[in-house]
């Protein structure tokens, strides 16, 4: 099977051809876990902790400048290949695995209504994160 869902990644070693692409991808996840993590300490609710609205707003920029070359690489080489090169069954099959985390990250709430809070997030916030708007947005 191409995923492990031990970190919700593809495995080392990536489809073939695709080995070095899949090191590279799975590497930046955890730089992308750690500025998500100063975000995260960083705010309360809906708003930023007055002290560290720079550091929120920092680490904003950095995962944005981390997140649209590993976006681009993800969906336009990785995605595409493996339907290339994995069977439809399988894919299936990783779709469904995928469902299951996804029933369990998000509950009864479901991903659409997750992803509509975050943009009600933004909106409030100042800062767009979520990838079709990938930008900061200071308040004046």
């Amino acid at each position: 099977m191409i995923w492990r869902r031990s970190s919700s990644s593809p495995r080392s070693s990536g489809p073939r051809g695709l080995d070095g692409l899949v090191k590279v991808l799975r590497e930046q996840h955890e730089p992308g876990r750690s500025v998500t993590d100063v975000i995260l300490r960083n705010t309360l609710g809906y708003q930023f902790r007055k002290d560290a609205r720079m550091e929120v707003v920092r680490s904003c920029e950095a995962f944005i400048r981390m997140y649209r070359p590993h976006e681009v690489r993800e969906y336009a080489v990785l995605f595409r290949a493996l339907h290339k090169i994995v069977p439809a069954r399988n894919l299936q099959e990783l779709g469904e695995q995928l469902a299951k985390v996804e029933d369990r990250l998000f509950g009864a709430v479901g991903f659409e209504k997750t992803a509509e809070h975050v943009v009600e997030i933004e909106s409030t916030s100042a800062v767009a994160i979520w990838p079709s708007s990938l930008q900061i947005r200071l308040p004046v």
